[in-house]
């Protein structure tokens, strides 16, 4: 018979065709013959997998692939949308958060697979280290991924800046200022990466170019060599011996199907995961440095507030630069500090240069010990950075309290120590390991800062001299490794001293130039204050001591000149005046006048006129706190002591021009008349003279007091206890109004004004205007409960009213009946503009009625409530419409009240559903723009009240009414959005857990037919 084929028959298949018999067959020989498929089917075919007990470890890379893929897609969808721009990169955001469909989910899955990208690289680099993967020949693989990490951090970095929100602008600026400590050329590496001296619009647009061109394009490339190298020389073996000593079981997979199926599982369940997170948690999970919620748009201009932090995985740089002092061995702290990073990433590029073991196929427990302590330094670092144990408020933060910082460092240690306990377990029992000392030490560090208390470079200090000496110990008989006993037990003994001094006190604001006068050069007399003793210790503490050396020198020859004349001879003097809350051209003031340093001297003054520190508020001489002296507005605008008393500031002695200026002690203090005309006829009434200090600062003051009535009791009646000038602004220590301890400040007048008009006592005696009536004194506790008071004493809020407010300052008067109104109406103009127009005013004006106090009260007025209005049990309206009004009023009350509990319940029922929304990751900006709109409305409807006109207040209630209906709608629609996102995420993840089920059985199904062996 022939053995020709018989004609019937089709062409036959070429060999190693993948696609026999299908419709892709004749495709892929027409591309075979041009680009020779077949080798490349042929090496897949043949490539095997190394499999050993880490084999999990080896799918992380693939992993990061994806992950890099998804945020390829996802960012090229962003840009179609994405415009940059001082005035259009955030709005373009919104827009494409708030507007285009599912544009929320390309952000959200584009910002969660970043953060993912790099955890799962960092994964991917440590089980490189810990499995050895880095030994020759793929130390260049090493070396590449090494690149990869640090394009994927910059990648996260310059993409964090482009929304151009508040925090990112913030946190860039955190970010990019490290730079500057770089030596040398950090200020101008500083500059190219901002595009000018401070983060701004071109800072915008050099990362979006650095984003979207120069490191995708650096990124493709070193993927592609670093998959070059990977495919050349295949995938590291496990070490034949594990750390136990016992031999690894060692076994080949092929990479296709077998190792290619796994990897795309994993992959499914990735994109799985990614779905869930970018729906439920859209804008990251809420913690510091992994949340990209859009938020408000940057403004430059704008004061950076505490808090501030970069992404997560910069914290540890950013906590190791808080942990320096400003200098450290010779060199500024952030240099030094990133030195010591720079040496820390160079130890790990070359490890497995170091890593001789590894290279020899023998396990090496030191460098896996080295690779668990710098995940627990990092770590640890990392806690502290997030305030562990605190969820502060924006603009708040814990650490600048020493005390909230030793609890962040003890819980964060608490936390290392337990994850430390649980590594050091597991690698005992389970791996067998016996090599403990580094992980060790970096948990005696935690435990040295964190609960001991010691400063982070002082234990740091001591752990690598506890290092030195391990080293020592092992390596005592090799001296080729003696340099790097000697480099650890350098920086051991550099750090801990550093660490224990704590931070460097910066220097003085306001310093004069000039230098220190070293001590050799000191006059005896002030030396000899220097080292006075008192009971066996020194009289001047260290502080003391720290900020004479810190003076220029100028400030220390006023101290000298002082000790020589004798004004300057007690050391308890020298004491107070060098702990002194001023600075130091301040300082030189005090010390230029010789009043203060001779009434400050207690060998030259008695108790009744000697400057000094004085706590107890009981003390009858306490106007002569020299603190307050120090502090007060005439001191540091350079008016001196001779400018009240006389006199001149060079005199040694009180002169007679001194004494004819003053009345007499007796006289002046029974006598108080004659106050306000010192303080005015020389100084705060004469206009040129006022010019030269504060030419803002009225003339008129004298005038307004005397008109007062608080005038006309002291300078008509000759009532003492009348105030005057030093009640309110005090003696020394009169500080300017803007000064939150100022008597006279808004916050601190209501008690300015009680210590008389709270005092049953002192106003014992005083009347109203009828003569009869006693003044109340119940008025401070009446204002401290009102809407006025709590707003001011509570909220700190200084529009609010204080007693001046309505009485008047210099010219302080008890409004009448008649005047009340125009009191209110500087503050509430519209509702009295209203009430102007309305029947109300004709008939509170026949009847004699205030206008405002009537209803709200004085004193004690409390913050309006709905419940007012009506006829229920708080109305303030159906007393008088009961007894001078038609029943029609009340219908308008009743009707006014319905209205406006009304909009009010809507408004916070809709408030707090669109703050569930919110939570739920929904965009609720234009919500909250109509809620605001609706709030107006509201508010439009109460004050239309004061017209009390059915007819205008319609007109508000129904403008009121669209704008809910509008609202409702709104709020609708974001609710079937939301439900229309946990339907999709349902169906979604249904599909790709079906898919994930159907390739794990083809797994199995694979795995049944071979491809994996034992090595022969």
């Amino acid at each position: 018979m022939s053995a020709n084929p018989s004609p019937a028959a089709g062409p036959a298949s070429e060999p190693g065709n993948p696609f026999p018999g299908s419709v892709l067959e004749h495709p892929w020989s027409w591309l075979d013959q041009r680009f020779h498929l077949q080798d490349l089917v042929a090496f897949v075919r043949h490539k095997e997998v190394p499999l050993g007990g880490d084999t999990i470890w080896y799918y992380f890379g693939g992993v990061t692939l994806f992950f890099f893929f998804i945020q390829i897609a996802t960012g090229m969808l962003l840009l179609m949308y994405y415009q940059p721009g001082e005035a259009s990169s955030f709005e373009s955001m919104k827009y494409l958060v708030g507007v285009v469909p599912f544009g929320w989910l390309i952000r959200s899955i584009h910002c969660w697979a970043s953060h993912l990208m790099i955890i799962t690289l960092l994964v991917h680099m440590q089980s490189v280290f810990f499995t050895k993967a880095f030994r020759q020949p793929r130390e260049v693989t090493w070396f590449t991924g090494l690149g990869l990490l640090g394009l994927a951090l910059t990648f996260g970095f310059s993409g964090y800046l482009l929304p151009w929100n508040e925090l990112a602008f913030f946190a860039t600026a955190v970010g990019t200022d490290a730079v500057k400590s770089v030596p040398v050329i950090g200020q101008w590496l500083l500059e190219v990466m901002r595009g000018g001296p401070e983060v701004s619009i071109n800072t915008l647009y050099r990362f979006f170019a650095l984003h979207v061109c120069i490191l995708p394009l650096a990124t493709f490339g070193l993927v592609g060599l670093h998959l070059f190298l990977i495919q050349r020389q295949g995938m590291s073996e496990p070490i034949p011996h594990a750390q136990g000593g016992k031999p690894r079981r060692l076994r080949y997979m092929r990479f296709f199907p077998n190792f290619t199926l796994r990897d795309l599982l994993l992959w499914v369940v990735c994109l799985n995961a990614l779905a869930i997170l970018a729906v439920w948690l859209p804008y990251g999970p809420g913690i510091p440095g992994a949340e990209w919620e859009l938020g408000v748009k940057a403004d430059p201009l704008a004061p950076a507030y505490p808090g501030i932090r970069p992404e997560w995985y910069f914290l540890w740089i950013y906590q190791l630069l808080k942990e320096f002092p400003s200098h450290f061995l010779g060199l500024e702290g952030p240099q030094a500090c990133l030195l010591l990073i720079s040496a820390l990433l160079g130890v790990w590029a070359i490890i497995p240069i170091l890593d001789r073991s590894a290279a020899q196929n023998r396990p090496s427990p030191a460098f896996t010990d080295f690779g668990v302590g710098v995940i627990l330094f990092l770590l640890f670092l990392m806690l502290k950075a997030w305030n562990l144990g605190f969820a502060p408020e924006k603009g708040m933060d814990p650490s600048a309290d020493p005390i909230q910082a030793q609890l962040i460092a003890r819980n964060a240690a608490l936390a290392v120590l337990g994850l430390g306990a649980l590594l050091i377990g597991f690698r005992r029992l389970v791996l067998k390991t016996k090599y403990f000392y580094l992980s060790s030490l970096v948990l005696l560090q935690a435990i040295l800062h964190g609960l001991v208390g010691l400063s982070y470079l002082a234990a740091t200090g001591i752990c690598l001299l506890l290092l030195a000496a391990v080293l020592a110990a092992t390596w005592a008989r090799r001296p080729g490794r003696t340099a790097a006993f000697l480099i650890l037990a350098w920086l051991g003994l550099s750090l801990a001293p550093a660490g224990a001094r704590g931070q460097e006190p910066a220097a003085s604001p306001g310093a004069v130039e000039g230098q220190t006068i070293t001590e050799a050069n000191w006059p005896a007399s002030f030396r000899e204050l220097w080292q006075a003793l008192q009971d066996g210790k020194p009289v001047l503490s260290e502080d003391a001591r720290a900020r004479f050396r810190s003076f220029a020198g100028l400030v220390q020859k006023l101290f000298f000149r002082g000790a020589e004349s004798g004004l300057l001879s007690s050391p308890q003097q020298l004491q107070n005046l060098l702990t002194l809350e001023t600075d130091d051209q301040q300082l030189a003031v005090l010390l230029s006048d010789n009043c203060v340093l001779c009434h400050s001297n207690p060998d030259q003054q008695d108790e009744s006129t000697l400057f000094r520190p004085r706590q107890d508020p009981a003390d009858p001489y306490r106007f002569l706190d020299l603190r307050e002296v120090a502090a007060d507005v005439h001191f540091r605008r350079g008016l001196l002591c001779s400018g009240c008393h006389g006199g001149t500031p060079a005199d040694t002695a009180m002169s007679d021009a001194i004494y004819q200026r003053w009345p007499a002690t007796s006289v002046r203090r029974a006598d108080r008349t004659w106050i306000p005309g010192f303080c005015t006829q020389r100084c705060h009434a004469a206009p040129e003279f006022m010019r030269r200090f504060n030419p803002e600062l009225p003339v008129d003051q004298m005038l307004k007091y005397e008109q007062s009535k608080h005038g006309e009791l002291l300078l008509q009646k000759h009532d003492s206890k009348a105030a005057q000038c030093l009640s309110c602004h005090g003696v020394h220590g009169i500080r300017r109004p803007t000064s939150p301890i100022s008597r006279v400040n808004p916050r601190n007048l209501p008690s300015t004004c009680g210590e008389c008009h709270a005092s049953p006592e002192y106003m014992k005696g005083y009347t109203k205007d009828d003569g009869v009536t006693p003044l109340p004194t119940n008025q401070l506790a009446l204002y401290k409960t009102s809407v006025h008071g709590q707003a001011l004493l509570q909220r700190r809020d200084l529009g609010a009213p204080a007693c001046n407010g309505c009485h008047g300052n210099h010219a302080a008067v008890p409004p009448q009946v008649q005047s009340i109104a125009q009191v209110c109406r500087m503050c509430h103009v519209n509702n009295a503009t209203l009430f102007d127009g309305s029947k109300h005013k004709d008939a509170f004006d026949a009847m004699g009625w205030p206008e405002c106090e009537t209803c709200h009260g004085n004193h004690a007025i409390q913050e309006p409530a709905d419940e007012m209005l009506g006829t229920g049990p708080r109305s303030v309206c159906k007393q008088c419409h009961d007894q001078y009004a038609s029943p029609v009023s009340n219908q308008t009350a009743d009707y006014f009240y319905a209205s406006v509990v009304s909009l009010r319940d809507n408004y916070n029922r809709l408030n707090t559903q669109i703050g569930q929304l919110q939570e739920k990751g929904m965009e609720v900006d234009n919500l909250y723009f109509t809620l605001a709109d609706l709030k107006d409305a509201l508010s439009r409807t109460r004050s239309l009240i004061h017209s009390f006109s059915r007819s205008e207040f319609q007109k508000a209630y129904d403008q009121g009414t669209q704008v809910l209906l509008r609202l409702q709608n709104q709020v609708r629609q974001a609710k079937n959005q939301y439900n229309l996102r946990r339907t999709g995420l349902l169906i979604s993840t249904l599909i790709i857990t079906l898919f994930g089920i159907l390739l794990y059985l083809k797994i199995r199904q694979v795995d049944r037919r071979g491809g994996i062996r034992d090595k022969q």
